[in-house]
C-alpha cells in the first residue's frame, strides 16, 4: 500500500439480505452483495456474502459464528474471513449473578 502513496484503500458493496427478529436464531442474517475491492490489485467485480449464526445461551451468554466472503470466483485472490465467538449481555449476565452480601 505504500507504492499507492495512500495508507488507505476503498471497498465497495452493495448487498441485499435478510436478519432473523425472532425465534432461535433471532439476529442471525445472510447477505448477498456485489462491488470492487481495492485492496486486491486486480479491480475485476466482487461477489461478497456475510453470514451470521447466533445461538441463544444461559444467563446471557450466546454463542456465534459468522464468515465474510469476498471474492471474484476467479484464478485470482480472494478473502474468505470466520469468526467464533461468545456475544455477553453484560446486564442480564451481572444481574443473574448470586449476590456476596
Amino acid at each position: 500500500m505504500a507504492e499507492g502513496g495512500s495508507d488507505v484503500r476503498d471497498i465497495y458493496h452493495a448487498g441485499l439480505g435478510v436478519v432473523l427478529t425472532e425465534g432461535k436464531l433471532m439476529e442471525s442474517y445472510v447477505e448477498f452483495g456485489y462491488g470492487r475491492n481495492d485492496v486486491f490489485v486486480d479491480q475485476r467485480p466482487r461477489f461478497k456474502v456475510d453470514a451470521f449464526l447466533s445461538m441463544p445461551g444461559p444467563k446471557g451468554v450466546s454463542p456465534f459464528a459468522q464468515v465474510v466472503i469476498d471474492a471474484d470466483f476467479g484464478d485470482r485472490g480472494d478473502s474468505i474471513q470466520s469468526f467464533f465467538g461468545l456475544d455477553i449481555d453484560i446486564f442480564e449476565a451481572w444481574s443473574s449473578a448470586p449476590s456476596t452480601s
